[in-house]
């Protein structure tokens, strides 16, 4: 290598390491810039194997076009799990979420999938509700079986998070509970150690982040009560959940935009009810095929 003499090697290393040392303290704070940043977020909720109807709310959201295929820019998009079980698309919907993925991608966004109880459950073997349509769309009950135990879709969901925060944002399936008021990252760590028999199994339970409903079941008071101290411990100013199906078809909010529930009964299981809920800088807001309504502004 010739080497300038103006510019000799010797007083060019020093100015190289200080380069790469200024680059090696901002590129983590680069990396959480992204994971804090301000793209809009779109979350939605349970699917339950229809995919007809999930297409449908993926659609009037923006996420998607007509045919199911990608078209969300700039965006993160989070579903809160229960892909499975009830309706009868159970392989076609989860190839086709599958496909989301990496659809996103190519439109610098980003597609978040959580675990629900119902992946839980079938990764369990437990199948009470397995439609007989759904079993089929796999060609076969031992195929399905397979499919859950150590087949793609396995593998796959073993490696989804129960919890996420993004920003000051929880997303869950079922809810974090006074019980499991621990960070997100935490919980989506005892979630998969317990599907792999060991941590503690409670975690799985009906108070645990897959299954609670207490924010939908209990008075107003005592749910911000409880919701200001979880949120507290975990950073953060709101929580998005799934499961609890709101049976009007429209997402729900308590204790002034605290809480957001946005299983609106979206399969037509529940009476196809698409919805979305938006969160962007301004504004929390709920969208359905007649439009779109702000619950809350920032």
């Amino acid at each position: 290598m010739t080497v300038s003499k103006k510019y000799p090697l010797c007083l060019f290393y020093p100015w190289a390491f200080l380069f790469l040392l200024c680059f090696s303290l901002l590129n983590p704070l680069l990396g959480y810039a992204e994971t804090q940043s301000v793209k809009p977020i779109i979350a939605v909720g349970d699917l339950h194997a229809d995919l007809q109807s999930a297409q449908k709310a993926f659609s009037i959201a923006g996420i998607t076009d007509t045919d199911g295929q990608w078209i969300l820019k700039d965006s993160i998009v989070v579903q809160t799990g229960d892909l499975t079980d009830r309706g009868p698309d159970g392989k076609p919907l989860l190839d086709w979420v599958q496909q989301l993925e990496q659809q996103a991608l190519s439109h610098n966004s980003q597609f978040i999938v959580l675990l629900g109880n119902h992946e839980v459950m079938n990764l369990q073997g437990d199948w009470r509700y397995v439609s007989q349509q759904d079993v089929l769309s796999f060609g076969s009950l031992e195929q399905r079986k397979v499919a859950f135990s150590t087949g793609q879709y396995a593998s796959w969901l073993r490696k989804k998070d129960a919890v996420l925060q993004i920003g000051d944002t929880v997303f869950v399936h079922g809810g974090v509970s006074r019980a499991f008021a621990r960070p997100a990252e935490t919980l989506s760590d005892e979630v998969r150690k317990a599907l792999l028999g060991e941590g503690a199994s409670n975690i799985l339970g009906s108070d645990g982040p897959l299954w609670y409903r207490g924010y939908w079941r209990q008075t107003e008071e005592m749910a911000c009560t409880e919701a200001k101290y979880v949120l507290q411990q975990m950073g953060a100013s709101r929580m998005v959940m799934g499961h609890t199906t709101q049976r009007d078809g429209q997402i729900h909010s308590r204790c002034d935009g605290t809480l957001f529930a946005i299983d609106t009964g979206i399969s037509r299981h529940y009476g196809e009810h698409p919805s979305a809920l938006r969160i962007d800088a301004t504004s929390v807001s709920a969208i359905y095929a007649t439009g779109t309504v702000v619950l809350h502004t920032q």
